[in-house]
């Protein structure tokens, strides 16, 4: 085993969102570097790390990120070989290295990262008397106007964390949850009718519910809005108490702001919709509609309490809102916002009295550097500069995962033994945006007990029908239905015939990182999907996928033999000798669409430059050298066994 080069650097990262712990996890398992001194600052430590037993109830309101659960975390262990801080970062002092805690605590740091992540904060109210504003225009220029997600009030929550989602759920089950002999009174009772329940918001004000019998609004139009809507119902608090109310926003930075060419009528309640998919949709909403869940759309708060000039209340009693065009008020006893992910206030003035460049995020490049040589960041909370010119390519539409890896690597590199040390910082001068390729990956249990699965490619959001109406949209495979058997699972293959997208929704179990896996595998290497698709031999993906011929699909290596089958078309089996890749190239220069004679030619130069032995030949070596967990395949000597 190689001895480790080890750094006594002191690195410090702030933040436990997603992007911190895949950058800790590849710098702390590096084969060639060991860091003696990282630190972790976070207000709540890393997620699932604490002595309680574990709450099943949390994944059902704050779904686990993807390779990032409790059970995950506890077994690569980071805090063995990082040290956690508990604490906010409220200052940064660039000249001496040092940062502030909680306004009281100094750490010193050769290397800062700052990856906190987006948060989701109260709803600011829209009807602010404007003399409110000006005064608060009056404070110093760095005192944003707005509410941090510790200005809250005691039934508002802002489900952002483990620790925030398990302080809900004992307030849900100290003071929200009726006897179930109760149910059937509640359902009847006049105040929760739909009629009663939107008030006038000018009539005098009603007296304050009581908080086992009054209503509980969740704000926002998302996945996790949708499960805290199904966590609820789990707990016991009857669907008639509850009113979604889905915030009407502008498009949003992940999407493309065009306007489909089309008459086709929208399947989607909104083109914006979170699912993009109309069964999907449907079903959860007939699962809500069910439970007595009313639902709101286009949704906007006004004030609350009946007082327009509060920013922020102590208890959330009543909200005005715009609803469909009226303007209603509803009285809650408790209030879930995931109306909008910002960047947190302390954060934003910590970064800003630094003087790091600011432009609603904080801005970087391509090598993760910030305007200060010491200070990496990415994240959902980072920007390019403008020279890219492309504001809306961030962080926030790729896969979390990735952007840490690429982070870590980065951050490796310049500490590389076997490469010369930089005399400056790295500079882009070619201002290419980087390219992610790791799917975006949704999971989550929505109202119903849907499992649900959505796997997609980095990048910006399309809306429902100009995805479809472009020409080299692909096609699209479904099988199932999402009430019945083993469920609905969409599949989109792209104009090359690769896994673009997938959707599952399922009352049933299902093998998560399996399906993730498949993503932009062509359909050629999943035993020829299209052409049994097409002659009617699957009659679901769930049981087609489960099949034992599948299971090297599944394999954590197959990316890797994929990759080496690619590199054999790229690389020139000779010296002098063209690869196969430019041949092609150089054929699709000539027209928009290659033809089938092409193909033809294509395959015979594929055959006659002896890579189709070279791929069979790799495939086997992978079967053999993991033989122990790919039993169902034949290998070469079995036949010869067979043959004897």
């Amino acid at each position: 085993m190689e001895p480790k080069l080890v750094l006594n650097a002191r690195v410090v990262v702030v933040g436990a969102s997603s992007t911190s712990l895949a950058f800790l996890e590849h710098i702390i398992f590096a084969s060639h570097i060991r860091f003696n001194n990282l630190t972790l600052l976070t207000p709540h430590g890393i997620p699932g790390d604490t002595e309680e037993s574990e709450n099943r109830r949390v994944s059902l309101f704050f779904p686990p990120h993807y390779m990032q659960d409790r059970r995950r975390l506890g077994q690569i262990a980071l805090r063995t070989s990082a040290n956690v801080v508990s604490g906010t970062l409220t200052a940064i002092n660039r000249n001496q290295k040092l940062i502030t805690i909680d306004g009281t605590h100094e750490m010193s740091y050769d290397l800062l990262v700052l990856a906190p992540g987006t948060q989701y904060h109260p709803p600011m109210p829209t009807r602010i008397d404007p003399k409110v504003i000006a005064e608060r225009r009056r404070k110093p220029p760095c005192e944003v106007i707005g509410i941090s997600t510790k200005d809250r009030a005691s039934n508002l929550f802002l489900l952002n964390d483990e620790y925030t989602t398990l302080e809900a759920i004992r307030f849900i089950e100290k003071n929200l949850i009726t006897d179930k002999s109760d149910l059937k009174r509640l359902e009847r009772k006049a105040s929760l009718q739909t009629a009663a329940l939107l008030e006038d918001p000018y009539a005098e004000e009603k007296p304050h519910s009581n908080p086992v019998e009054g209503p509980i609004i969740v704000f926002g139009d998302c996945v996790n809005a949708y499960s805290c809507v199904y966590g609820l119902l789990n707990m016991g608090v009857p669907g008639v108490r509850i009113v979604m109310m889905h915030p009407c926003r502008k498009p949003d930075e992940t999407e493309i702001e065009e306007n489909p060419s089309t008459d086709t009528k929208p399947q989607c309640h909104s083109l914006l919709s979170v699912f993009d998919d109309y069964t999907v949709e449907s079903a959860v909403h007939e699962e809500m509609q069910k439970a007595g869940v009313r639902i709101l759309r286009k949704c906007v708060l006004v004030h609350w309490n009946n007082d327009p000039n509060a920013l922020s209340v102590d208890e959330i009693k009543s909200g005005v809102f715009i609803a469909e065009g009226r303007e209603v008020r509803i009285r809650c006893v408790a209030f879930f916002s995931f109306a909008e992910k910002k960047v947190d206030r302390a954060f934003f003035k910590a970064v800003n009295d630094a003087c790091l460049v600011f432009d609603k995020q904080l801005v970087i490049d391509t090598n993760f550097h910030t305007s200060d040589p010491s200070i990496r960041a990415a994240g959902p909370a980072t920007k390019y500069r403008r020279i890219y010119y492309n504001d809306k390519y961030t962080h926030a539409l790729c896969n979390s995962l990735e952007v840490g890896e690429r982070l870590a690597k980065a951050f490796l590199t310049e500490f590389d033994p076997n490469s010369k040390l930089p005399t400056a910082p790295t500079r882009d001068e070619h201002y290419f945006l980087p390219v992610f390729k790791m799917p975006r990956v949704v999971q989550a249990v929505l109202p119903g007990g849907y499992n649900y699965l959505k796997v997609w490619k980095p990048g910006y959001k399309k809306n429902v029908l100009l995805r479809g109406s472009t020409a080299n949209f692909g096609r699209i495979l479904i099988t199932g239905v999402p009430n019945l058997g083993p469920g609905y699972f969409y599949m989109h293959l792209d104009e090359v015939n690769r896994i673009s997208r997938i959707v599952c929704l399922s009352k049933q179990t299902f093998p998560v990182s399996n399906y993730v896996s498949l993503y932009s595998t062509h359909e050629k290497a999943v035993n020829d999907l299209v052409s049994r698709y097409d002659d009617g031999l699957i009659e679901d993906f769930y049981s087609f996928f489960g099949e034992p011929w599948a299971m090297a699909l599944f394999h954590d290596r197959f990316e890797e033999l994929k990759q080496e089958i690619h590199d054999l078309g790229c690389k020139p089996k000779d010296a002098g000798a063209e690869p196969l890749i430019e041949s092609i190239r150089m054929r699709q220069a000539l027209t928009d669409k290659i033809s089938e004679e092409t193909y033809k030619i294509i395959r015979y130069e594929h055959l006659s430059m002896g890579l189709k032995y070279e791929t069979e030949k790799r495939i086997i070596n992978f079967i053999e050298n993991n033989y122990d967990l790919l039993p169902m395949y034949a290998k070469p000597d079995m036949v010869r066994q067979v043959n004897r």
